[in-house]
């Protein structure tokens, strides 16, 4: 899929995001749910796998990547930065191997070249940190299967960019706002008092709304 985008084109964002993943023995994670974790440079997420496993993604700016000598030691070195995660490091076993992707957040300007049609990750993905891109693979699914059925793929071009869009204009304002410790934790606490605007944000990103259905009053409830 990487070299079909290449040939259709692509739009990269401005300052490279990449990440690590792995799965790991010997930390102590939450079994029922994905939790996230912020690091001086991203993200660390963390969710449960089989046999007692714990799958970790590290996410970084590409220009503050950690030092070490190979990927499994920025991993270790992320983990035991965190905080949070202090006394739940014990000793840790890698039981896969350290897989690296980048850079993060790509968006595809057409989808469809006859006879291919892109779908999922390869039709372009948003950053991770918003946790949409199983969503947005979803929920492309119908307007392709509409325009199969009516025999014009390309008719899946136009409402495959509008959901990609909004996908991507949540994740680069999550990015922009983590920039600015002061400000992402007032919004962080407003999100936490007004649920109901927490799922305003998760429908822009699903595409349900638009970003301009957020309004004044939106924004200012967001940083009050």
């Amino acid at each position: 899929s990487a070299r079909i985008r290449a040939t259709r084109g692509s739009a990269r964002p401005g300052r490279r995001r990449v990440g690590l993943s792995t799965h790991v023995q010997g930390l102590s994670s939450d079994r029922k749910r994905v939790e996230v974790f912020f690091h001086a440079s991203g993200e660390v997420y963390l969710a449960p796998s089989d046999e007692g496993e714990t799958l970790v993604a590290c996410l970084y700016w590409a220009d503050a990547l950690p030092e070490g000598s190979n990927n499994e030691q920025r991993v270790l070195k992320t983990l035991r930065s965190v905080a949070a995660l202090h006394d739940r490091c014990g000793e840790i076993v890698f039981t896969t191997p350290v897989l690296g992707a980048g850079p993060l957040g790509i968006s595809l300007r057409n989808p469809v070249s006859d006879p291919v049609v892109l779908v999922g990750d390869a039709s372009g993905a948003p950053d991770p940190v918003t946790g949409e891109g199983m969503s947005l693979a979803l929920l492309s699914a119908r307007p392709l299967a509409d325009a199969l059925a009516s025999g014009d793929p390309r008719a899946y071009i136009p409402e495959r960019r509008r959901l990609g869009g909004n996908a991507g204009w949540l994740s680069r304002w999550i990015l922009r706002t983590s920039r600015h410790r002061i400000v992402a934790e007032r919004i962080i606490g407003s999100l936490a008092k007004h649920p109901d605007l927490f799922s305003k944000l998760m429908e822009v990103g699903s595409g349900v709304r638009r970003p301009r259905d957020l309004g004044l009053v939106d924004l200012f409830r967001l940083v009050s």
